[in-house]
């Protein structure tokens, strides 16, 4: 997935809320100068050098951990990472705040006069200014630091919960769409009325009939508790679907699947493959009247399980067009909640053919 970091944030609230603190830390110390009144001048003239790079500083951490993806590391990572780099930008900080006032004011607080009269070192008096300063801008970047680091984790649990949520909305609307394509009045009479004219002349056969269908609603049923189920299990219903529409059609069905042994342990979204199936005999294999061939190739492609399901169609028939489709939009939906930009879904329609290709990361049950 591509994500682009701007160093400047383009949200206006951050600004609103950066802009707050700086006021209100200005105001503080401004007071505090008043108090105080020794080295007024000097002390507002570092403190207005020091809002820009305090800013700055932040800024750097920000892109940092951004740009580092530290959201992924234990907070055991995180705030030691966030100490070091807050320590490192303070004591820069200090030094281009040295550099900034020396010019102006160095014979005012680094002259002899100034030394004698506080009895100190030029060394010392210097290695004073940027302790003092990189303790006060550790504090102030650090605090900000982790103020960011909480809210930025609690807008990220909060994101998390949502797409969780989409994805269960999701996972029962591609359930609902699959009851809809397998108890339509069309499939459910041509069904019990081929198993009850085959009690008569095949009452085992007719029993398998049954049991088939049941598993099939089982499965449809027991699909949305699962984001993803191995691809065996969902072949299994389809094999049993398979047998059904065989039935109905009056053997016009040849299905034939090619299944690499390096997949038989990959996990796919539940109802995936079934629905494809569904769509690939409603749309293609009913309206031609002759022998028609839908097959299923699954293979992987380096860390890529790919799906290619294709069926032929009737030249007087539309030929579908991509993303139409209730049980294709499912699975897109689906597909982006669980995989992002990683999964991709696409089809190839031909005046005589029509091909769905499903690609996705391979996963593999434990």
């Amino acid at each position: 997935m591509n994500n682009t970091y701007h160093f400047f944030p383009k949200n206006k609230v951050f600004w609103e809320y950066h802009g707050s603190l700086l006021a209100v830390m200005s105001l503080v110390q401004l007071i505090l100068f008043l108090v105080v009144e020794r080295y007024f001048l000097l002390n507002t003239v570092i403190q207005i050098a020091w809002l820009p790079l305090y800013t700055g500083a932040v800024l750097i951490f920000r892109y940092c951990y951004q740009l580092k993806s530290w959201h992924r590391f234990s907070m055991a990572k995180v705030i030691p990472l966030t100490l070091m780099i807050s320590l490192l930008l303070a004591f820069v900080i200090s030094l281009l705040l040295l550099a900034i006032v020396y010019p102006f004011f160095g014979a005012e607080f680094l002259g002899a006069e100034a030394l004698a009269k506080e009895n100190r070192s030029l060394v010392g008096k210097l290695a004073a200014f940027i302790f003092y300063n990189s303790v006060i801008s550790l504090l102030f970047i650090s605090t900000w630091a982790f103020i960011y680091i909480a809210v930025t984790t609690s807008r990220q649990v909060k994101e998390s919960e949502m797409k969780s949520l989409r994805l269960e909305n999701s996972l029962k609307e591609a359930k609902l769409a699959s009851l809809t394509n397998q108890l339509n009045p069309h499939f459910l009479f041509n069904s019990l009325n081929n198993i009850r004219f085959m009690i008569y002349e095949n009452a085992v056969h007719a029993d398998e009939m049954i049991t088939a269908f049941s598993e099939i609603l089982r499965y449809s049923l027991a699909s949305n508790k699962q984001d993803k189920i191995a691809i065996e299990q969902e072949l299994t219903i389809i094999d049993r679907y398979i047998d059904i529409m065989r039935l109905q059609l009056d053997d016009r069905l040849d299905f034939q699947l090619h299944f690499s042994s390096s997949c038989q342990q990959c996990l796919i979204p539940p109802m995936t493959l079934q629905i494809l199936v569904e769509n690939a005999i409603k749309h293609g294999i009913e309206n031609i009247k002759g022998k028609s061939k839908l097959s299923i190739n699954i293979t992987n492609k380096g860390e890529l399980l790919l799906i290619e399901v294709c069926n032929p169609v009737a030249s007087s028939v539309a030929i579908p067009t991509q993303g139409t489709g209730t049980g294709l939009k499912n699975i897109k939906q689906r597909l982006n909640l669980l995989y992002g930009e990683l999964a991709q879904l696409s089809v190839t329609p031909l005046e005589y053919s029509f091909t769905v290709t499903l690609a996705i990361p391979m996963e593999k049950s434990s």
